[in-house]
């Protein structure tokens, strides 16, 4: 084999091993991609379980609208609250 052959077959398979790992490397993208896409589906649902939780939790909610400097307020409150949505 002449040395102008060899150094063609060298070309060739450098050239098929880097388009072997480009496509290897856009698979892998693709991969990580679709993995960030199901994370953010998967905060954004545990989002709205905590807004869920939020809007039943009586201690968030007396929290929020009368806070909780004077303790016997925000007491009478929670127990308002629990009363209200039959929390025990």
């Amino acid at each position: 084999m002449r040395k102008t052959d060899k150094l063609k077959n060298l070309i060739q398979a450098n050239i098929l091993c880097e388009q072997r790992y480009l496509k290897e490397k856009a698979d892998m993208d693709e991969t990580n991609m679709m993995d960030e896409d199901k994370k953010e589906a998967d905060m954004d649902e545990t989002n709205m379980l905590d807004e869920e939780e939020a809007k039943n939790n009586p201690w968030a909610i007396c929290t929020a609208s009368v806070g909780r400097d004077d303790k016997e307020k925000y007491e009478s409150c929670v127990r308002d609250v629990k009363k209200e949505k039959g929390i025990k």
